[in-house]
């Protein structure tokens, strides 16, 4: 007897938690343990910025969008679908709210929103666009081809499973990561935050990483 669709699901789940807990667990090895001298975080600390090096989407206006557009901001980036039926939902709901406590103050305007699809069978430009206003409208969508989507899902460590007989007629669900990850304005990958996302302690972890992180 097959699997069933719940089964699936939590295997990929734990999967993707368990390559986010390998990353983690890596950097701790290699550079000493996340956070070790920036004390009361909830978000994760890598001990140095790590380059994601470059790629190549498309953003929700249609135009080509790079690493070049995240320099010189602090960008928290998320990774999902726009038929996502939960944790997409609730996470961009949590980074609306961050988007709203920044407003007016001296962080707002070097600090960008990322959500990229990584379905990009359904996710086209024009839904993109219509889902991130939905959200907040200075939010910036973006997704690509899947080759280049899963070079940069691996290279922040949040890894996706799109089910082999999808068919987009039928719908589907993709297993992805809940985490969110905060790049600097080198678009070096800083930190993570883990879920569940709590927008009042996320701020201040984005404050507190940005005081220690100057550049």
């Amino acid at each position: 007897m097959p699997p069933s669709r719940v089964s699936r699901r939590t295997t990929a789940g734990v999967l993707i938690a368990a390559a986010l807990i390998g990353l983690l667990a890596g950097l701790w090895l290699a550079g000493g343990p996340p956070g070790r001298t920036l004390n009361d975080l909830h978000a994760t600390l890598l001990p140095e910025p790590r380059a994601i090096g470059p790629f190549e989407l498309v953003d929700h206006h249609g135009n080509t969008f790079t690493a070049a557009h995240l320099r010189g901001k602090w960008t928290f980036v998320f990774l999902g679908y726009t038929h996502c039926p939960d944790v997409c939902l609730t996470t961009l709901t949590t980074l609306d709210r961050i988007s709203d406590a920044l407003a007016g103050g001296p962080l707002e305007g070097d600090t960008l929103f990322l959500f990229v699809s990584v379905d990009p069978r359904r996710d086209d430009p024009a839904r993109l666009a219509e889902y991130v206003a939905y959200f907040n409208e200075g939010f910036i969508g973006a997704t690509g081809i899947e080759q280049e989507l899963r070079s940069l899902a691996a290279r922040m460590a949040v890894p996706y499973r799109i089910p082999a007989d999808a068919d987009p007629a039928a719908g589907y669900t993709v297993d992805h990561s809940a985490s969110v990850m905060l790049l600097g304005p080198a678009a070096g990958f800083h930190a993570v935050f883990s879920a569940p996302h709590d927008a009042e302690r996320m701020i201040a972890d984005y404050r507190k990483i940005r005081q220690y992180r100057k550049d």
